[in-house]
């Protein structure tokens, strides 16, 4: 399979089961992928089939920890966006050219760890959010970006437009400019 650049790549390393988070934003994501090319990589062959059944974003598979990172470093994504804290997902880190961010869900504050830590920018769901992380986690990093989505603005056009923010300047085009 040829990999094209993307300027957002969303990684997974669960199973199908558990990727509700990444289904619950697919509306953002495609939205996101007009303006700026966007891709998934799943690291569990039933999650990749489950993904693909159900998007027609790129999807791509790494089918052990080291194909995960040659497809990464292919893609040579601006911003590696992830919605779970899985070990695997972590080996993604260490690419250093690439803004990392962790999409937290609003279920509860389980997510909430040291791991996140790790990440240059942290999406939240709750307006309470960046007080929440900073107050459970003792100094946890000041120049970590925290962003909180309006429970009241919480749509697919919101959403994209906060996950746009975060990529870096060059590469940022207004959501809205798509629809123009």
């Amino acid at each position: 399979m040829t990999k094209r650049h993307t300027e957002v790549l969303v990684s997974t390393m669960a199973g199908p089961h558990d990727i509700d988070s990444i289904i619950d934003w697919l509306p953002a994501l495609e939205r996101l992928n007009r303006t700026h090319p966007l891709s998934l990589l799943a690291g569990n062959p039933r999650s990749y089939e489950r993904l693909r059944e159900i998007t027609a974003l790129r999807v791509y598979i790494g089918r052990s920890a080291s194909e995960t990172e040659e497809v990464f470093a292919a893609l040579a994504p601006a911003l590696h966006l992830q919605f779970e804290q899985a070990n695997l997902n972590l080996r993604e880190l260490t690419h250093r050219r690439v803004l990392h961010a962790y999409v937290g869900t609003d279920g509860d504050d389980a997510w909430i760890n040291n791991r996140l830590r790790t990440f240059d920018a942290v999406v939240g769901g709750t307006n309470n959010c960046p007080d929440a992380i900073r107050n459970a986690l003792l100094d946890f990093p000041k120049q970590t970006t925290v962003i909180t989505i309006p429970k009241d603005g919480d749509s697919e056009s919101t959403r994209a437009e906060v996950l746009a923010r975060l990529l870096p300047a060059k590469s940022r085009t207004p959501i809205g400019s798509a629809y123009k």
